[in-house]
């Protein structure tokens, strides 16, 4: 991902305590969860692994290779405990073609400003029928200072999101929206965060990312997290993320 050093502390002090973090990473290993007692284990890519959260659990999965643009990153992922992380743009890997069974990318390609070269380095590293296993934020209209802070491109539809892939000569086989339970407290916040911002300009003291209290905190990582449970059996209409599926086809 291409963000501040700044980011990267805040998500490595974050990423086991924040209720969007923990649920995310609930509702996300759930999914992951049926893919890989479905297709086995395999080598698997953490494409813009940050601060390692992520590549640390998928290391009980397979042979899991962590990457990501930024010097901070991969330094935490070593402290972390990480096994195999390097140093690398997501836009031009440094990896041989069809080494991967599978390529897990979260939040990563709105940070990337060519992100259907990004999409088209994912399927190169595929083997033929792999999985991707991507996530992005979405509704451009709920774009606020979070966005900004975070350096991001773009947020997605769902449409967009899939002629991007459909582009990258990947097969789609579920598509959804997710953070859903939550929207209307995450899409209002965004929206005040927006005209609050015209007048007090908190995007330059990033006051748009904190921990709540404790007992609040893990009410929201707890209705958050409920998700997994209907994502199981059939996707979500609408939310401030998607997660996508995807196996890369036999074309290039």
């Amino acid at each position: 991902m291409e963000m501040t050093s700044d980011l990267y502390h805040l998500f490595n002090n974050s990423e086991e305590k924040h209720w969007w973090f923990i649920g995310r990473r609930i509702i996300l290993f759930s999914l992951l969860d049926c893919i890989f007692s479905r297709t086995g284990n395999g080598r698997i890519l953490d494409a813009g692994c940050g601060t390692g959260a992520t590549l640390k659990k998928l290391e009980d999965y397979g042979e899991a290779v962590g990457v990501d643009i930024s010097p901070a990153a991969v330094r935490y992922s070593l402290s972390r405990g990480c096994r195999d992380v390097r140093l690398a743009d997501e836009k031009k890997l440094p990896l041989a073609d069809q080494s991967f069974d599978y390529v897990i990318s979260l939040d990563v390609i709105e940070h990337i400003a060519d992100d259907f070269g990004a999409l088209k380095e994912y399927s190169r590293v595929l083997r033929p029928n792999g999985t991707l296993f991507l996530t992005v934020p979405a509704y451009p209209w709920i774009w606020s200072c979070h966005d900004d802070v975070n350096r991001h491109k773009r947020r997605y539809t769902r449409r967009i999101l899939t002629e991007r892939l459909n582009q990258a000569h990947f097969s789609i086989e579920r598509i959804s929206y997710f953070s859903t339970f939550l929207f209307p407290l995450i899409a209002g916040s965004r929206i005040a965060l927006r005209y609050i911002d015209r007048f007090y300009q908190i995007r330059e003291k990033k006051l748009d990312f904190h921990i709540p209290a404790q007992s609040f905190n893990r009410i929201l990582s707890g209705i958050f997290s409920i998700e997994k449970h209907w994502l199981k059996y059939a996707d979500l209409p609408f939310g401030s993320s998607l997660v996508v599926i995807a196996h890369r086809g036999n074309t290039s």
